[in-house]
């Protein structure tokens, strides 16, 4: 009789335990284990034997002193699911997290981009991108045939951006007067995207991005053909202080 007591007392503790742990905490401070380091900051939202586990909200700042936040999915006390961060400057990263790396798809990471103000989008390449995410880049160039619209030529791009977002336009004999690879160590991307500034023969020019690393092109190469979705205009100053106006390209496909 004594033994099922105590058992009986061991359930009840047990039960009470339970019941009195913490599903949620608010503002509490804890150190979360990231692709770019440990991070210290303040969690607001589920937790799970205390730890990050749900649904919550996690402030912090980066090693420059700025504020960020991430809001979205925890699993196992770090990112990991559907999330959000925005930095203190507007900077915006949305997308997937496993692990605390972000793993952004082609149309999160351009409108990445976008809110680092490099690239500008409009509406109907913002929705072609969403549609059609294997396209950047494409295995295979049979894929994007359908899509393309060799009409599209840059004059009507720069009178009318807003008008070609929908259809990819073929380039050809592109001369390359710079290319970087880019592999967004101030963020959690795992890969590269590679920037080419370009010009065809008549001197348009072009800013092309390309999700991957292009490790056989060089400045001073000429690209044979290039396929890419126009997404918007840009300008800046050049070096003899005037103004190059550019077309702005989410690379598809290249042939060298």
């Amino acid at each position: 009789m004594r033994k099922k007591i105590l058992i009986l007392i061991i359930l009840i503790c047990a039960l009470v335990f339970v019941s009195c742990s913490p599903k949620s905490v608010k503002n509490k401070e804890i150190t979360i284990n990231l692709s770019v380091g440990e991070r210290t900051g303040y969690y607001t939202g589920e937790v799970n034997e205390g730890i990050p586990h749900g649904i919550g909200k996690f402030e912090t700042k980066n090693t420059l002193g700025e504020k960020w936040t991430y809001e979205g999915e925890f699993k196992d006390g770090t990112f990991n699911g559907d999330g959000k961060t925005v930095w203190e400057s507007g900077l915006t990263q949305e997308g997937t997290y496993k692990n605390g790396f972000w793993v952004p798809n082609p149309k999160q990471l351009f409108e990445f981009y976008e809110s680092e103000k490099l690239i500008h989008i409009n509406s109907k390449a913002r929705q072609f991108l969403s549609d059609h995410l294997d396209f950047f880049p494409a295995r295979d160039i049979d894929n994007i045939l359908d899509y393309v619209d060799e009409t599209i030529v840059y004059k009507m791009l720069t009178k009318e951006i807003n008008e070609y977002g929908n259809k990819i336009m073929k380039m050809s004999d592109l001369y390359v007067v710079k290319i970087t690879a880019n592999d967004l160590s101030h963020t959690s991307f795992e890969g590269k995207v590679s920037l080419i500034l370009a010009v065809d023969d008549e001197y348009n020019v072009y800013e092309l991005y390309y999700i991957g690393d292009l490790k056989d092109i060089y400045d001073g190469d000429i690209i044979k053909t290039v396929f890419g979705l126009p997404l918007g205009l840009n300008s800046f100053e050049n070096v003899g202080g005037g103004i190059t106006n550019t077309v702005q390209i989410a690379i598809c496909y290249i042939e060298e």
